[in-house]
């Protein structure tokens, strides 16, 4: 077993700050962050954080995009898609 360690990382931009219930996934030296808590706010954001230059971008949303939390996320292909499902809508359990 390889030892673990943690470290701080320098970054560019602003991310999303303190949240929570929010899910990340990974497409190549990109990890998307989308929706979540902040407080008692549901969250319909959507960032990037590239591995490759450590810096956070707050990306446009597509249309219909809701706020959510406690959902699942996952990269879809090599195109940058993505899929969501599941979690809370404005409180209420959504498919």
């Amino acid at each position: 077993m390889h030892p673990v360690s943690w470290e701080c990382v320098s970054f560019k931009g602003t991310g999303p700050g303190k949240i929570s219930h929010h899910t990340a996934s990974v497409s190549g030296a990109d990890v998307l962050f989308y929706g979540g808590l902040q407080g008692e706010d549901s969250l319909d954001t959507i960032y990037c954080f590239t591995l490759d230059s450590a810096k956070w971008t707050k990306l446009q949303q597509p249309a219909g995009i809701i706020a959510r939390d406690d959902h699942a996320l996952c990269s879809a292909g090599e195109d940058g898609s993505f899929f969501t499902f599941g979690g809370f809508v404005n409180g209420s359990r959504s498919n």
